[in-house]
C-alpha cells in the first residue's frame, strides 16, 4: 500500500463540479477524500490501482479537462 497523495486545486482556477465528475470517473481506481476551504479543494488520493502508472497525474489532468469543458458549456449557454 502506498502512502496517500494530496493535490490542492485552487478554486479560482478549478471547478468543484468538474472535480466531482473526475472523482466519479476515477473512483474505481483509487480512494478520494475532498476537503473544501474558501479558496481550495484539497483531494487526498489513497490506494491507487497498481496497474495504472501516474494515476495522480492522469487524475489532475482530467480535473483540468473537465473544468475547461464545464466552463465552455456554461459560456455557450449564457450566450
Amino acid at each position: 500500500m502506498s502512502s496517500p497523495t494530496v493535490i490542492t486545486f485552487a478554486k479560482s482556477l478549478y471547478d468543484a463540479d468538474a472535480l466531482a465528475q473526475s472523482i466519479d470517473a476515477y473512483e474505481a481506481l483509487a480512494g478520494f477524500v475532498v476537503e473544501e476551504s474558501p479558496d481550495e479543494l484539497r483531494v487526498t488520493i489513497t490506494d491507487p490501482h497498481p496497474d495504472v502508472a501516474d494515476l495522480t497525474d492522469h487524475f489532475a489532468n482530467h480535473v483540468l479537462w473537465a473544468t475547461i469543458t464545464t466552463r465552455r458549456r456554461n459560456e455557450e449557454a449564457a450566450q
